[in-house]
């Protein structure tokens, strides 16, 4: 990945099959029950045209068996 050339119209198919799967990732049902969830955030810093915050979200479900998902 590092030191690889990526045309634009390479980018553009990679972030639209990652946006497809993000959107069937969070619309899945939950299969099993969570004892537990943890949700939690932090910022950032991202480099970009300048430096910007950015939040990053985390979520963990603890199942009964002691599993994690």
């Amino acid at each position: 990945m590092y030191g690889s050339y990526y045309s634009s119209q390479s980018i553009s198919r990679l972030i639209k099959v990652a946006k497809e799967e993000v959107k069937a990732w969070r619309g899945r049902p939950f299969s099993e029950e969570y004892f537990v969830i943890f949700l939690d955030g932090s910022f950032l810093f991202i480099r970009r045209i300048g430096v910007e915050k950015e939040p990053v979200y985390l979520a963990l479900g603890i199942k009964h068996d002691g599993g994690r998902g």
